[in-house]
């Protein structure tokens, strides 16, 4: 008897230790992070969501007519092209990030600051965007997928 006890508190410790092994940190939360590698690599445009009259209309890249590709460097510079209706546009810069915000100085001397999380491999930044069938500019959010 005193063998069974022995193998089931082995057994216990054992299934315990698995258990706890488990009960790491998880890794699928939103991160923001000061670090350059955090944002460094070729991100692609894969998700568009609008925000009209308070209901959110979620679009693929090609439903919105528009494709979109970011360079990010670890020296902090990018380049990104982007491609719509009226045609192809490059454009470079530097880009930095501080807590939740992601800033990118563009060469045109344009600067564009909004709020960002990297979840795995997905980055979605918050922003406005024109929408033109309406004339307006609207609350979006831009989810792009790390190549």
């Amino acid at each position: 008897m005193k063998h069974i006890q022995k193998e089931l508190y082995i057994f216990l410790i054992f299934v315990f230790l698995i258990i706890l092994a488990g009960c790491n940190k998880n890794d699928d939360s939103p991160t923001s992070s000061d670090s350059p590698a955090s944002l460094s690599g070729t991100w692609m445009l894969t998700k568009i969501s609008i925000q009209l009259n308070g209901a959110a209309i979620n679009l693929t890249p090609e439903q919105a007519g528009t494709q979109m590709s970011i360079l990010a460097k670890n020296d902090g510079t990018y380049n990104a092209t982007i491609i719509d209706q009226t045609g192809t546009t490059q454009q470079s810069g530097t880009w930095s990030i501080n807590g939740s915000r992601l800033t990118f100085n563009i060469s045109d001397g344009t600067v564009q600051t909004m709020d960002y999380a990297i979840h795995g491999n997905v980055l979605t930044v918050q922003q406005s965007v024109y929408v033109a069938m309406l004339g307006q500019s609207s609350p979006a959010t831009l989810e792009y997928t790390k190549q």
